[in-house]
Order: C-alpha cells, then structure tokens, then sequence
C-alpha cells in the first residue's frame, strides 16, 4: 500500500541520513545531508497528506453505515423494553402466582344459573 511505501521511504532516509552524519562531517556530506532532510521532509509531507486522505476516506465510510447503525440502535433499544417488559410480566405472574387470599376456594356461581337470575348482565348476541 501506499502507507507502507511512504514509511518504508521514509525509514530509508532516515537510515541513510544516520550512515552519512556517523561517517563523516566534511562540508561535501553536510550538502548530501541537508539533501537527505529534504527527502525526509518531503515523505513526511507524503505521509501526512496519506493520513489525512485516509481519516477522510474513515469519515465516508462511518457517515454511510450511520443510518444503518440508527437502525440498528432503535431495533437494540426496542428489544431491551420488550425484554424489561417481558421481565416485569414474570415478575407480575409469579406474585399473581403466590398470592393468597383469607377465601382459599371461592365458589363460582354456574353460568346459565347467573344469567337467568341476572338477564341484563348476558352479553349480546350478534
């Protein structure tokens, strides 16, 4: 890729620029120096300009998948109510469940019985 050219590049520069400056100081090799810190300067300028395209290329991509992550959110918090919900049904159940009343068995009067006492009460037929 284009990234590691630039770091291999400038690794390579900076090697050179090492070897030169250990070597030796006469006025010929500080012209090749600075000429070496002018490479360097020149692929660190590459590498910021690769960085900066692929922060842009990162901002593409996270504003295209934002709307699917939106949904995806909602859909996340929808099923964490329906399971709070679902929690507190169980909940509600259980002490339905374990419930008891000072009338243990309470007698049901028999359907026909109530409503030919009560006809008002029978629902309409359609």
């Amino acid at each position: 890729t284009k990234l590691a050219e630039l770091c291999a590049r400038l690794k390579e520069t900076a090697k050179e620029a090492l070897e030169l400056k250990k070597a030796s100081a006469n006025a010929l090799d500080q012209t090749a120096l600075k000429g070496l810190q002018a490479k360097g300067a020149f692929n660190l300028i590459d590498l910021k300009e690769c960085n900066r395209n692929l922060h842009m290329l990162v901002e593409e991509h996270e504003k295209s998948i934002q709307p699917n992550k939106a949904a995806l959110d909602d859909s996340n918090l929808q099923l964490q109510n329906f399971i709070y919900e679902q929690q507190q049904y169980w909940s509600s159940i259980r002490a339905c469940k374990q419930f008891t009343s000072r009338h243990k068995r309470v007698q049901l009067a028999d359907k026909k019985e109530y409503f030919a006492k009560h006809p008002e009460d029978r629902p309409m037929e359609s």
